[in-house]
Protein backbone atom coordinates (compact mmCIF):
# COMPACT_ATOMS: atom_id res chain seq x y z
CA UNK A 1 0.00 0.00 0.00
CA UNK A 2 1.34 3.70 0.49
CA UNK A 3 3.70 2.63 3.28
CA UNK A 4 5.37 0.20 0.80
CA UNK A 5 4.81 3.04 -1.83
CA UNK A 6 7.11 5.12 0.15
CA UNK A 7 9.56 3.14 1.69
CA UNK A 8 10.75 2.25 -1.98
CA UNK A 9 9.99 5.78 -3.12
CA UNK A 10 13.34 7.67 -3.90
CA UNK A 11 13.30 10.31 -1.61
CA UNK A 12 13.99 13.11 -4.63
CA UNK A 13 11.03 11.65 -6.20
CA UNK A 14 8.68 12.13 -3.20
CA UNK A 15 9.82 15.69 -2.64
CA UNK A 16 9.33 16.66 -6.79
CA UNK A 17 5.90 15.02 -6.50
CA UNK A 18 5.15 17.07 -3.25
CA UNK A 19 5.98 20.40 -5.09
CA UNK A 20 3.55 20.04 -7.81
CA UNK A 21 0.65 18.28 -5.63
CA UNK A 22 0.86 21.91 -3.65
CA UNK A 23 1.59 24.10 -6.17
CA UNK A 24 -1.51 22.01 -8.41
CA UNK A 25 -3.67 22.37 -4.53
CA UNK A 26 -2.61 26.09 -3.92
CA UNK A 27 -3.60 27.75 -7.04
CA UNK A 28 -6.72 25.82 -7.55
CA UNK A 29 -7.97 26.50 -4.08
CA UNK A 30 -6.64 30.04 -4.14
CA UNK A 31 -7.68 30.56 -7.92
CA UNK A 32 -11.09 32.91 -6.72
CA UNK A 33 -9.04 35.16 -3.98
CA UNK A 34 -6.59 35.78 -6.58
CA UNK A 35 -9.11 36.74 -9.71
CA UNK A 36 -10.39 38.87 -7.23
CA UNK A 37 -7.39 40.80 -6.52
CA UNK A 38 -7.05 41.20 -10.26
CA UNK A 39 -10.52 42.94 -10.00
CA UNK A 40 -9.45 45.38 -7.41
CA UNK A 41 -6.02 46.82 -9.98
CA UNK A 42 -6.09 50.38 -9.82
CA UNK A 43 -8.71 50.83 -6.82
CA UNK A 44 -8.07 52.05 -3.75
CA UNK A 45 -6.34 49.48 -0.96
CA UNK A 46 -4.93 47.15 -4.09
CA UNK A 47 -1.21 47.47 -2.68
CA UNK A 48 -3.02 46.35 0.65
CA UNK A 49 -4.37 43.47 -0.89
CA UNK A 50 -1.82 42.57 -2.80
CA UNK A 51 0.38 42.23 0.46
CA UNK A 52 -2.34 40.10 2.00
CA UNK A 53 -2.36 37.82 -1.66
CA UNK A 54 1.50 37.55 -1.18
CA UNK A 55 1.43 36.45 2.41
CA UNK A 56 -1.50 33.74 1.83
CA UNK A 57 0.13 32.48 -1.48
CA UNK A 58 3.53 32.31 -0.35
CA UNK A 59 2.19 30.85 3.34
CA UNK A 60 0.03 28.14 1.30
CA UNK A 61 2.93 26.92 -0.89
CA UNK A 62 5.56 26.41 1.59
CA UNK A 63 3.29 24.73 4.69
CA UNK A 64 1.28 22.14 2.54
CA UNK A 65 4.86 22.03 0.38
CA UNK A 66 6.92 21.00 3.08
CA UNK A 67 4.43 18.46 5.08
CA UNK A 68 3.80 16.91 1.31
CA UNK A 69 7.61 16.25 0.89
CA UNK A 70 8.08 14.79 4.57
CA UNK A 71 5.33 12.56 3.94
CA UNK A 72 6.21 11.74 0.77
CA UNK A 73 10.15 11.36 1.36
CA UNK A 74 9.76 9.77 4.77
CA UNK A 75 12.09 12.35 5.74
CA UNK A 76 12.71 16.16 7.13
CA UNK A 77 13.20 17.69 3.19
CA UNK A 78 15.54 20.90 3.90
CA UNK A 79 17.70 18.82 5.74
CA UNK A 80 17.60 15.93 3.14
CA UNK A 81 18.37 18.78 0.03
CA UNK A 82 21.19 20.29 1.76
CA UNK A 83 22.94 17.07 2.51
CA UNK A 84 22.28 15.70 -1.04
CA UNK A 85 23.93 19.09 -2.31
CA UNK A 86 26.60 19.42 0.16
CA UNK A 87 27.55 15.70 1.18
CA UNK A 88 29.69 15.05 -2.31
CA UNK A 89 32.33 17.96 -3.55
CA UNK A 90 33.52 15.53 -6.61
CA UNK A 91 33.43 16.76 -10.62
CA UNK A 92 30.22 14.96 -11.13
CA UNK A 93 28.08 16.10 -7.84
CA UNK A 94 24.87 17.97 -7.45
CA UNK A 95 26.67 21.05 -5.96
CA UNK A 96 28.85 20.80 -9.07
CA UNK A 97 25.84 21.09 -11.01
CA UNK A 98 24.73 23.44 -9.13
CA UNK A 99 27.25 26.12 -9.02
CA UNK A 100 27.84 25.67 -13.28
CA UNK A 101 24.23 26.34 -12.95
CA UNK A 102 24.93 29.94 -11.28
CA UNK A 103 28.02 29.92 -13.31
CA UNK A 104 26.22 30.06 -16.79
CA UNK A 105 23.16 32.15 -15.70
CA UNK A 106 24.86 35.06 -14.82
CA UNK A 107 26.54 36.28 -18.16
CA UNK A 108 23.56 34.49 -20.06
CA UNK A 109 20.97 36.93 -18.59
CA UNK A 110 23.42 39.79 -19.43
CA UNK A 111 23.24 38.97 -22.68
CA UNK A 112 19.91 38.00 -22.99
CA UNK A 113 17.65 39.91 -25.94
CA UNK A 114 17.07 43.12 -25.36
CA UNK A 115 14.19 44.80 -27.85
CA UNK A 116 16.06 47.77 -29.80
CA UNK A 117 13.88 48.84 -32.38
CA UNK A 118 10.34 48.10 -34.31
CA UNK A 119 11.04 46.81 -38.34
CA UNK A 120 8.69 46.82 -40.98
CA UNK A 121 8.16 43.56 -42.53
CA UNK A 122 8.08 43.24 -46.45
CA UNK A 123 4.37 42.66 -46.68
CA UNK A 124 1.36 44.64 -45.43
CA UNK A 125 -1.97 43.88 -44.05
CA UNK A 126 -4.61 42.92 -45.51
CA UNK A 127 -6.08 46.37 -44.93
CA UNK A 128 -3.48 48.38 -46.06
CA UNK A 129 -1.75 48.60 -42.97
CA UNK A 130 2.36 48.62 -42.50
CA UNK A 131 2.96 45.68 -40.08
CA UNK A 132 5.69 46.10 -37.45
CA UNK A 133 7.93 43.80 -35.91
CA UNK A 134 10.08 43.88 -32.65
CA UNK A 135 13.84 43.59 -33.39
CA UNK A 136 16.11 42.67 -30.60
CA UNK A 137 19.81 42.61 -30.15
CA UNK A 138 21.53 39.68 -29.23
CA UNK A 139 25.43 39.84 -28.02
CA UNK A 140 25.73 42.66 -30.74
CA UNK A 141 23.45 41.29 -33.60
CA UNK A 142 20.13 42.31 -34.46
CA UNK A 143 17.60 39.61 -35.11
CA UNK A 144 14.43 38.91 -35.06
CA UNK A 145 11.91 38.09 -32.51
CA UNK A 146 11.35 34.62 -33.36
CA UNK A 147 15.02 34.28 -33.44
CA UNK A 148 15.57 36.16 -29.87
CA UNK A 149 13.36 33.56 -28.61
CA UNK A 150 15.63 30.49 -29.85
CA UNK A 151 18.42 31.93 -27.17
CA UNK A 152 16.33 30.82 -24.63
CA UNK A 153 15.98 27.47 -26.45
CA UNK A 154 20.22 27.12 -25.98
CA UNK A 155 20.25 28.55 -22.44
CA UNK A 156 18.56 25.81 -21.67
CA UNK A 157 20.62 23.18 -23.61
CA UNK A 158 23.80 24.64 -21.49
CA UNK A 159 21.94 24.73 -18.61
CA UNK A 160 19.80 21.40 -17.90
CA UNK A 161 22.61 18.98 -20.64
CA UNK A 162 24.95 18.30 -17.62
CA UNK A 163 22.88 17.50 -15.07
CA UNK A 164 20.75 15.04 -17.29
CA UNK A 165 24.03 13.20 -17.86
CA UNK A 166 25.75 13.55 -14.85
CA UNK A 167 22.72 13.90 -12.14
CA UNK A 168 19.70 13.18 -14.19
CA UNK A 169 17.89 12.64 -10.42
CA UNK A 170 18.60 15.85 -9.15
CA UNK A 171 18.06 17.17 -12.38
CA UNK A 172 14.45 16.28 -12.20
CA UNK A 173 13.93 17.51 -9.07
CA UNK A 174 15.29 20.89 -10.04
CA UNK A 175 13.06 21.39 -13.33
CA UNK A 176 10.21 19.95 -11.31
CA UNK A 177 10.88 23.03 -8.66
CA UNK A 178 11.68 25.26 -11.58
CA UNK A 179 8.24 24.39 -12.78
CA UNK A 180 6.20 25.60 -9.80
CA UNK A 181 8.18 28.64 -9.80
CA UNK A 182 7.03 28.76 -13.29
CA UNK A 183 3.47 28.57 -12.12
CA UNK A 184 3.77 31.03 -9.42
CA UNK A 185 5.31 33.81 -11.93
CA UNK A 186 2.00 33.34 -14.04
CA UNK A 187 -0.14 33.67 -11.05
CA UNK A 188 1.61 36.63 -9.71
CA UNK A 189 1.05 38.27 -13.84
CA UNK A 190 -2.35 37.01 -14.00
CA UNK A 191 -3.03 38.30 -10.49
CA UNK A 192 -1.35 41.80 -10.88
CA UNK A 193 0.37 41.47 -7.85
CA UNK A 194 2.54 44.69 -6.60
CA UNK A 195 5.02 45.16 -7.56
CA UNK A 196 6.37 42.68 -9.98
CA UNK A 197 3.28 42.29 -12.00
CA UNK A 198 4.22 45.08 -14.14
CA UNK A 199 7.51 44.34 -14.81
CA UNK A 200 6.87 40.74 -15.67
CA UNK A 201 4.26 41.73 -18.12
CA UNK A 202 6.55 44.04 -20.04
CA UNK A 203 9.28 41.32 -20.27
CA UNK A 204 7.35 38.75 -21.24
CA UNK A 205 4.72 40.25 -23.54
CA UNK A 206 7.81 41.33 -25.90
CA UNK A 207 8.64 37.43 -26.98
CA UNK A 208 4.84 37.32 -27.56
CA UNK A 209 3.93 35.62 -30.87
CA UNK A 210 0.70 35.41 -32.95
CA UNK A 211 0.39 31.45 -31.88
CA UNK A 212 -0.06 32.35 -28.02
CA UNK A 213 -3.53 33.73 -27.75
CA UNK A 214 -5.51 34.57 -24.62
CA UNK A 215 -4.90 35.45 -20.68
CA UNK A 216 -1.85 33.16 -20.58
CA UNK A 217 1.47 33.07 -21.59
CA UNK A 218 2.90 29.92 -21.27
CA UNK A 219 5.67 29.37 -24.15
CA UNK A 220 8.04 29.18 -21.26
CA UNK A 221 6.42 26.59 -19.09
CA UNK A 222 6.04 24.66 -21.79
CA UNK A 223 9.39 24.98 -22.71
CA UNK A 224 10.24 23.94 -19.34
CA UNK A 225 7.88 21.09 -19.33
CA UNK A 226 9.42 19.71 -22.81
CA UNK A 227 12.48 19.19 -21.30
CA UNK A 228 11.07 17.91 -17.85
CA UNK A 229 8.78 14.83 -18.85
CA UNK A 230 10.85 13.08 -21.16
CA UNK A 231 13.66 13.00 -18.20
CA UNK A 232 10.74 11.88 -15.58
CA UNK A 233 9.88 9.05 -17.86
CA UNK A 234 13.12 7.89 -18.63
CA UNK A 235 13.80 7.68 -14.91
CA UNK A 236 10.31 6.18 -14.10
CA UNK A 237 10.94 3.88 -16.53
CA UNK A 238 14.53 2.72 -15.31
CA UNK A 239 12.84 2.69 -11.78
CA UNK A 240 10.00 0.19 -12.92
CA UNK A 241 12.27 -1.84 -14.27
CA UNK A 242 14.14 -2.72 -10.99
CA UNK A 243 11.40 -5.14 -8.73
CA UNK A 244 11.02 -3.99 -5.37
CA UNK A 245 12.42 -7.71 -4.70
CA UNK A 246 13.95 -10.46 -6.74
CA UNK A 247 10.80 -12.40 -6.73
CA UNK A 248 8.63 -9.59 -7.86
CA UNK A 249 8.72 -8.82 -11.52
CA UNK A 250 7.37 -5.14 -12.40
CA UNK A 251 5.66 -4.80 -16.38
CA UNK A 252 8.38 -2.45 -17.26
CA UNK A 253 11.46 -4.72 -16.05
CA UNK A 254 9.63 -7.33 -18.52
CA UNK A 255 9.45 -4.85 -21.79
CA UNK A 256 12.06 -3.02 -20.89
CA UNK A 257 14.62 -5.04 -19.76
CA UNK A 258 17.89 -3.76 -18.16
CA UNK A 259 19.87 -4.82 -21.11
CA UNK A 260 18.06 -2.59 -22.93
CA UNK A 261 17.93 0.80 -20.13
CA UNK A 262 20.92 -0.74 -18.25
CA UNK A 263 22.15 2.47 -15.80
CA UNK A 264 21.40 6.54 -16.17
CA UNK A 265 24.96 6.33 -17.52
CA UNK A 266 23.55 4.31 -20.37
CA UNK A 267 23.38 5.92 -23.66
CA UNK A 268 19.29 4.74 -23.97
CA UNK A 269 18.94 6.56 -20.94
CA UNK A 270 21.54 9.61 -22.03
CA UNK A 271 19.51 9.77 -25.71
CA UNK A 272 15.50 9.28 -23.67
CA UNK A 273 16.28 11.71 -21.01
CA UNK A 274 17.62 14.47 -22.95
CA UNK A 275 15.06 13.67 -25.53
CA UNK A 276 13.20 17.27 -24.73
CA UNK A 277 16.96 19.22 -25.20
CA UNK A 278 17.83 17.48 -28.29
CA UNK A 279 14.53 18.30 -29.84
CA UNK A 280 13.88 21.63 -28.71
CA UNK A 281 17.04 23.24 -27.56
CA UNK A 282 18.77 21.73 -30.85
CA UNK A 283 16.64 20.85 -33.31
CA UNK A 284 13.69 23.37 -33.38
CA UNK A 285 16.59 26.26 -32.70
CA UNK A 286 18.48 25.24 -35.69
CA UNK A 287 15.66 24.44 -37.66
CA UNK A 288 14.47 28.13 -36.98
CA UNK A 289 18.16 30.01 -37.02
CA UNK A 290 19.05 28.18 -40.45
CA UNK A 291 15.92 28.26 -42.44
CA UNK A 292 16.19 32.58 -41.09
CA UNK A 293 19.10 33.14 -42.10
CA UNK A 294 19.67 30.84 -45.00
CA UNK A 295 16.64 28.91 -46.02
CA UNK A 296 15.70 29.78 -50.43
CA UNK A 297 13.83 26.72 -51.13
CA UNK A 298 10.82 25.63 -49.47
CA UNK A 299 9.76 22.21 -48.65
CA UNK A 300 8.29 20.52 -51.65
CA UNK A 301 4.80 19.00 -51.74
CA UNK A 302 3.76 20.69 -48.54
CA UNK A 303 1.86 23.79 -49.86
CA UNK A 304 1.42 27.20 -47.99
CA UNK A 305 4.55 26.41 -46.01
CA UNK A 306 7.01 29.19 -44.35
CA UNK A 307 9.57 26.47 -43.94
CA UNK A 308 12.74 25.88 -45.82
CA UNK A 309 14.21 22.68 -46.78
CA UNK A 310 17.65 23.89 -45.43
CA UNK A 311 16.13 24.67 -41.76
CA UNK A 312 14.64 21.39 -42.19
CA UNK A 313 18.10 19.26 -42.46
CA UNK A 314 19.67 22.02 -39.81
CA UNK A 315 17.40 20.71 -37.57
CA UNK A 316 17.78 16.88 -38.94
CA UNK A 317 21.76 17.10 -38.96
CA UNK A 318 22.33 19.20 -35.71
CA UNK A 319 19.89 16.74 -33.32
CA UNK A 320 21.98 13.69 -35.02
CA UNK A 321 25.16 15.38 -33.95
CA UNK A 322 24.40 16.52 -30.48
CA UNK A 323 22.52 12.72 -29.90
CA UNK A 324 25.40 11.28 -30.91
CA UNK A 325 27.63 13.37 -28.71
CA UNK A 326 25.79 12.68 -25.66
CA UNK A 327 25.76 8.95 -26.20
CA UNK A 328 29.64 9.17 -26.76
CA UNK A 329 30.42 11.11 -23.76
CA UNK A 330 27.98 8.66 -21.32
CA UNK A 331 29.75 5.63 -22.97
CA UNK A 332 32.65 6.31 -25.04
CA UNK A 333 31.30 4.96 -27.79
CA UNK A 334 28.39 5.06 -30.48
CA UNK A 335 26.48 2.02 -30.72
CA UNK A 336 25.17 0.82 -34.23
CA UNK A 337 21.52 0.46 -32.71
CA UNK A 338 21.56 3.49 -30.94
CA UNK A 339 22.93 5.53 -34.26
CA UNK A 340 20.12 4.08 -36.52
CA UNK A 341 17.19 4.62 -33.98
CA UNK A 342 19.05 8.75 -33.04
CA UNK A 343 19.32 8.82 -36.92
CA UNK A 344 15.34 7.68 -37.59
CA UNK A 345 13.92 9.64 -34.61
CA UNK A 346 15.91 12.96 -35.80
CA UNK A 347 14.78 12.61 -39.11
CA UNK A 348 10.99 11.69 -38.39
CA UNK A 349 11.37 14.80 -35.26
CA UNK A 350 12.18 17.49 -38.32
CA UNK A 351 9.89 16.18 -40.66
CA UNK A 352 7.12 16.96 -37.96
CA UNK A 353 9.09 20.19 -37.10
CA UNK A 354 8.78 21.46 -40.57
CA UNK A 355 4.94 20.22 -41.60
CA UNK A 356 3.41 22.23 -38.48
CA UNK A 357 2.88 25.79 -37.41
CA UNK A 358 1.63 25.12 -34.01
CA UNK A 359 3.24 25.63 -30.58
CA UNK A 360 5.67 22.52 -30.44
CA UNK A 361 7.40 23.14 -27.29
CA UNK A 362 5.27 19.86 -26.01
CA UNK A 363 4.76 17.44 -28.88
CA UNK A 364 8.01 17.69 -30.80
CA UNK A 365 9.94 16.26 -27.38
CA UNK A 366 6.93 13.89 -27.19
CA UNK A 367 7.18 12.79 -30.67
CA UNK A 368 11.21 12.00 -29.88
CA UNK A 369 10.81 10.24 -27.04
CA UNK A 370 8.20 7.70 -28.57
CA UNK A 371 10.14 6.88 -31.52
CA UNK A 372 13.43 6.41 -29.24
CA UNK A 373 11.74 4.25 -26.88
CA UNK A 374 9.88 2.65 -29.75
CA UNK A 375 13.22 2.03 -31.66
CA UNK A 376 15.06 0.66 -28.52
CA UNK A 377 12.63 -1.79 -27.38
CA UNK A 378 12.57 -3.18 -31.27
CA UNK A 379 15.98 -3.28 -31.48
CA UNK A 380 17.36 -4.07 -27.69
CA UNK A 381 19.95 -0.53 -27.94
CA UNK A 382 21.29 0.20 -24.48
Amino acid sequence: GVRMYIKFKNPSAGIGEAALIASFTCFSLLGPFLAKTRKMAGKPGFETRCIVTWGVLGTSLVVLGYTLAWLFSAREPVTYLLALVLSNTSRNSPLSIALFWVISLVPALWLSPSPTSTGVTANPGDNGDVKRRTEFRVVGLRVRQITARKWYHLLAVILFSPGIILQPRFQALALIIALVLFCCVECVRLARLWPLADLLQAYLSRYLDSREKGPLIVSHTYLLLGITLPLLLSLLLLESSKPMSSSTPTWASSLVSDHLLGSPDSGAHAVLGLSGVISLGIGDTFASVVGINIGRRFLPGIPGTKKSLEGTLGAFGSMCAFSYAAVYLTRQLVPVTITIIVTLTSFLTAVLEAVTDQMDNLYLPAYFFTWSLLGMVVMGAS
